[in-house]
């Protein structure tokens, strides 16, 4: 990743206002120079998720260059530049230096464990992931896979990865509305798809599983059963026994929509029926439907059903 200034006086969700209180990235390095284990130090840090995506972190970072101590990352990190530094160049052990621009539109894969350092020139803002290796690994079904190593480089250009990473941060500017479900979803399709086309093994073997009726009716009540939990993709995949990448690339195939828009219609396909069958307030029937808030309830029924979850029962009774 680039070089770090000092701390931001940013407060992440909102708009760029002052704060006496920075906002604290997630992102840690360990410095080969002084043997210690510290956060990066962005000028400014933008945007920041609450850690709802098992394995996958997002922040937005402002910046300047300087020189990159050598350093080794404990996730994989993926830098996508939104502004341009002049120039950089980076030294990964064991690969030859990389020189050039920071263009927009590119990015940079910065994998954990691979020490690097460099220097860079100019200013730089850009969306900061963070991918835990646990996370990659996992979308290879095969229990004995060998360990996933993502290629370094820089000024790589990729559509899948730039606009998987705006549709994360888009998520967090709009508080969720999808559900963690949703972004979870992007992160293990963006997880997969670093390992089949940035990793050295490009190889990745997926089981092909039937979708019977039999696994597709155990998967639909078990979804039911658990629709006022915050169900995630990974507990899912738990319960058929599947690796995440998998589990979503069946589901797909055996519902014909990906998991959390599936979810998201038996929640509001409840709500529907608590709305018109109880007297349950617009609370509690959030809750029961696992969503955050009546708020949360409120923003989806509409998008949903085109109208406001009071006026639908208000309509039903008349």
């Amino acid at each position: 990743m680039p070089a770090a200034g000092r701390a931001s006086d940013t407060r992440a969700f909102l708009p760029r206002q002052k704060d006496k209180t920075p906002v604290q990235t997630f992102a840690e390095r360990f410095d080969t120079t002084t043997a210690s284990r510290t956060k990066f130090e962005p000028e400014a840090v933008l945007l920041q998720d609450q850690g709802l995506w098992p394995g996958l972190r997002l922040e937005e970072w402002r910046g300047s260059g300087g020189e990159m101590p050598e350093t080794v990352l404990f996730q994989h990190g993926v830098m996508l530049h939104h502004e341009a530094l002049t120039s950089a160049r980076i030294h990964w052990s064991g690969h030859r230096p990389v020189t050039g621009d920071f263009a927009p539109g590119s990015f940079g894969i910065f994998p954990a464990g691979l020490s690097y350092s460099g220097h860079a020139r100019g200013r730089w803002r850009g969306v900061v992931l963070g991918l835990t290796p646990g996370l990659v690994q996992a979308v290879s079904s095969s229990p004995g896979a060998r360990t996933v190593e993502l290629v370094p480089g820089n000024g790589i250009r990729d559509g899948f990865v730039w606009q998987a990473s705006l549709a994360l941060a888009a998520d967090i500017r709009e508080g969720y509305p999808g559900g963690a479900i949703y972004g979870e979803s992007i992160a293990v399709a963006l997880a997969a798809y670093l390992r089949r086309h940035h990793a050295a093994d490009p190889r990745l073997q997926v089981e092909r599983i039937e979708a019977g009726d039999a696994l597709r009716r155990r998967v639909q009540q078990f979804i039911l059963d658990q629709l006022q939990e915050k169900l995630t993709l990974a507990e899912m995949a738990a319960f058929v026994q599947l690796d995440v990448y998998s589990f979503a690339r069946w589901f797909k195939r055996a519902f014909g929509m990906p998991p959390h828009r599936y979810l998201m219609a038996a929640r509001i396909a409840r709500a529907r029926t608590l709305l018109l069958r109880t007297e349950l307030s617009l609370v509690e029937i959030a809750l029961q439907c696992g969503f955050s808030s009546q708020s949360h309830l409120s923003s989806a029924f509409r998008r949903f059903a085109g109208i406001a979850p009071g006026s639908y029962r208000a309509r039903g009774r008349e």
